[in-house]
């Protein structure tokens, strides 16, 4: 019987050399995306003076969103000591 070292006698699966293969169409679809999103196409739009605002109204929505999430997350009156007069003797 022939003792296994930790060098290529086995290799797993998952162990070492292993890379993961791509589907077989998922390459050509990347490629086309990638073509189709590096050439300019003209935009037949009109984006109405308000919606800049709009725009930054939401973008600081977002924020004080985050902010009330995490002060329901981290409340500051559980960060504080709960014997605050300890140390005082």
């Amino acid at each position: 019987m022939r003792a296994c070292l930790p060098s290529p006698c086995r290799v797993s699966a998952r162990g070492r050399g292993h890379s993961r293969r791509l589907p077989p169409l998922a390459a050509p679809v990347l490629v086309l995306a990638a073509l189709l999103l590096s050439v300019p196409m003209p935009a037949h739009a009109y984006i109405d003076p308000g919606a800049g605002p709009l725009l930054w109204q939401m973008f600081l929505a977002g924020i004080a969103g985050l902010v009330y999430q995490f002060s329901r997350w981290f409340p500051r009156g559980k960060l504080k000591k709960k014997d605050d007069d300890a140390g005082d003797h």
